[in-house]
């Protein structure tokens, strides 16, 4: 029995639903993934410039990535001395998850 024009659109429809639902569920991974690591580190921590930095809270980060937006949570650290801000952020490994399922925009 071959294939009509009805059993291969029935087929494609069925694979667009494959890869729309493991699109979701590789986003949904990969959102937990960066979710174990927010980057706190304590009250305070080093600025990189000799001075002390304070938490201020935490915030939320959007990240485009092949399997669509995900959110990622991150501390976020001021310094008052410097005037910056800081997210020290485990950036090799994350970066390093996030390039390898398909980043495409940096962390920081």
């Amino acid at each position: 029995m071959g294939v009509g024009a009805t059993g291969g659109e029935g087929l494609a429809a069925v694979e667009l639903a494959i890869r729309t639902a493991m699109t979701k569920l590789g986003a949904s991974l990969l959102e937990g993934l960066l979710a174990t690591d927010t980057g706190h580190r304590g009250p305070h921590l080093d600025c990189g410039a000799g001075h002390q930095a304070r938490f201020v809270s935490y915030r939320t980060k959007t990240l485009d990535t092949v399997l669509g937006p995900i959110e990622c949570r991150r501390a976020y650290y001021h310094c008052s001395d410097c005037g910056h801000g800081l997210v020290p952020r485990a950036a090799v490994k994350v970066g390093t998850a996030v390039a390898g399922i398909g980043g495409q925009q940096p962390l920081e």
